[in-house]
C-alpha cells in the first residue's frame, strides 16, 4: 500500500495556533484529511505547562467527527506523579481511543531505569483510571535504551507510534525499524514526515500514517480493540459556530495576557533578587518594586479566573440561553475597547508619578529602550494603579 493511501494521523498543539478545522475537513486532497487527531494536553517542562490550544482542539475534534486522543510530553527530571495528575486535570476522561505518552526529552541525562519505572507507574495508573493502557509515541533509539528494563510482556502491553522519518519537506517516508522486542502488530502508526504542508489555509504539521491497513480496517480495529463505534459528526449549528469562534478569540486574548504577565513577573523577580543581593544601597524604591510584583501577581490571578470562565463557557454545548451569552460577549467586547482607550489616556498620567520614573530608570539600566516600553505596555499599563500605589 502506498504511504499516501494509509489513513492520516496528525498531532496538534499550540504551535499550530488556532487550527482551521473547516479547511482541514474540506481539504480537496482526501489523503490529507486525518482520521485521528492527537492533541497535546501539556508537557512536564518547568514541572507542568498546559497547552493553550488543547481545550479548543479537543472540542473541535468532537464537533468535526474525528477520533481524538490527548498526549502529554513527559519530562523525566520533574515529579512524574504531578505531571500525570495535571494531565488528568486537563483531560479528565478519554473518548474512544486511549491517551498517548510522548517520550522525547531527557536533557539532564536521567537514568534510563528511572524513566522506565516512572513510565510503568504511569501505565498502571492510566489503566486503572481509564480502563486502557496508553499508547507510546517515541523513537526506536529512545524506546530501546529507556525501556530496556521492561519485560517483553510489558513492552507488548502497549501500542506504539514510531517517530522515524527523513528530513525532506516534499515527501513522506515509508517503512521503519521496530524497537527491540516489540512485535510488529504493536506498532500501529509511524511518523512519515516532519512539518509538511497539509493544504490551503493550514499550517505545516507532522504527518503520521496508520500502519495496519486502510481506513475501513482502521475503523474495524478501533471497534474491536476499544469497543467503540465509529464517531459521526453531529450537525453544526452556524450560530453556535460563530459564537464559539468569538469565544475562542477572547480566550486567546486572555491566555496571551496571562502568559505575558507570567513572563514579566519572572523577569521582575529576577531583577528584584539581584537588587536585594548586591545593589540595594543604590535604589530607594525596592518597596515600590515589591508592590509592583504584588500587583502583577494579582493581575495574573484575575487573568486566570477570566480565562477559566471563558474556557468553561466555550466547552459547553451552547443551545440554551444563547441570547444571554451573546449579550455577555458584546458587553465584554465593549469593555475591552473601553479598557484600551483608558490605558492610552492614563499612560502619561501614570508616568508623572515618581515611583514609576524610578522604576523606568532602573529598567533602562537593564534593557534597551524598546524593551522598557515593552515591559511598560505589558505590565504597568495593565495594572490597576490602586493595586500597588496609593
Amino acid at each position: 500500500m502506498n504511504v499516501s493511501e494509509r489513513p492520516l494521523i496528525i498531532d496538534v498543539s499550540e504551535h499550530q495556533g488556532q487550527l482551521n478545522y473547516n479547511a482541514l475537513s474540506g481539504n480537496p486532497d482526501k489523503s490529507l484529511v486525518p482520521h485521528i487527531i492527537i492533541s497535546r494536553a501539556g508537557l512536564g517542562k518547568y514541572g507542568h505547562m498546559d497547552d493553550k490550544q488543547f481545550v479548543r482542539n479537543w472540542e473541535k475534534c468532537k464537533q468535526f467527527g474525528y477520533f481524538r486522543q490527548s498526549y502529554y510530553a513527559y519530562w523525566p527530571w520533574h515529579p512524574a506523579g504531578r505531571q500525570l495528575d495535571e494531565w488528568f486535570k486537563i483531560n479528565p476522561t478519554i473518548d474512544v481511543l486511549p491517551r498517548v505518552i510522548d517520550l522525547e526529552e531527557n536533557a539532564h541525562d536521567v537514568e534510563a531505569e528511572f524513566i522506565a519505572d516512572r513510565m510503568w507507574e504511569w501505565s498502571e495508573e492510566i489503566l486503572r483510571r481509564d480502563g486502557y493502557r496508553p499508547w507510546i509515541y517515541s523513537r526506536k533509539n529512545l524506546i530501546d535504551p529507556w525501556l530496556a528494563s521492561w519485560t517483553d510482556e510489558m513492552l507488548n502491553a502497549h501500542y506504539y507510534i514510531i517517530a522515524e522519518y527523513n528530513n525532506r519537506r516534499d515527501q513522506e517516508e515509508e517503512g521503519f525499524n521496530l524497537p527491540n522486542r516489540v512485535n510488529a502488530n504493536r506498532c500501529v502508526a509511524k511518523q512519515t514526515a516532519d512539518k509538511m504542508e497539509l493544504g490551503p489555509n493550514l499550517p505545516i504539521i507532522d504527518r503520521d500514517r496508520w500502519m495496519l491497513g486502510d481506513a475501513l480496517q482502521l475503523d474495524d480495529w478501533i471497534t474491536t480493540n476499544y469497543s467503540g463505534d465509529v464517531p459521526s459528526p453531529p450537525p453544526v449549528d452556524p450560530f453556535c459556530e460563530e459564537l464559539s469562534t468569538k469565544l475562542d478569540n477572547f480566550i486567546n486574548d486572555y491566555a496571551e495576557d496571562y502568559q505575558q504577565n507570567q513572563d514579566a513577573l519572572l523577569t521582575l523577580r529576577l531583577m528584584d533578587t539581584s537588587l536585594e543581593d548586591g545593589c540595594k544601597r543604590n535604589y530607594s524604591h525596592i518597596e515600590d518594586l515589591h508592590k509592583l510584583v504584588s500587583g502583577i501577581e494579582a493581575l495574573i490571578n484575575l487573568n486566570a479566573v477570566m480565562l477559566e470562565g471563558l474556557i468553561s463557557v466555550n466547552t459547553k454545548n451552547i443551545t440554551d440561553g444563547q441570547l444571554e451569552i451573546v449579550e455577555d460577549i458584546l458587553a465584554l467586547e465593549a469593555k475591552q475597547k473601553e479598557d484600551k482607550e483608558i490605558k492610552m489616556k492614563m499612560r502619561f498620567e501614570w508616568l508623572k508619578h515618581e515611583p514609576i520614573k524610578l522604576i523606568a530608570i532602573t529598567l533602562l539600566e537593564w534593557w534597551p529602550e524598546d524593551g522598557v516600553f515593552y515591559l511598560f505596555d505589558i505590565m504597568i499599563l495593565r495594572l490597576n494603579f490602586s493595586l500597588w500605589i496609593e
